[in-house]
């Protein structure tokens, strides 16, 4: 998901590792960054799901402009991401 200010991603697309314990992106979880960062650490903690991960950086970190629209797409996604994995 790509907002204006910020994306979530899942874990297993991005080779991110964190920055406390060096271990890679747990690719089961949801992690969020501002949509111009480019380091190799992960930005955010990982988090159980799109939408989770989507208002953490709304609530948190303040991006975005339209909290509804993006909270609503994050689930509209992760219903996606179920639907082709059949989950």
């Amino acid at each position: 998901m790509v907002s204006g200010t910020f994306r979530v991603f899942p874990g297993e697309n991005t080779r991110q590792v964190d920055g406390h314990t060096g271990a890679p992106a747990q690719g089961s979880r949801w992690y969020y960054e501002p949509l111009t960062y480019q380091g190799d650490i992960l930005w955010s903690i990982p988090y159980g799901t799109q939408t989770q991960a989507a208002q953490a950086a709304l609530h948190e970190e303040g991006f975005g402009h339209c909290e509804q629209a993006a909270i609503q797409h994050a689930a509209d996604q992760a219903r996606h991401y179920a639907k082709v994995r059949n989950i």
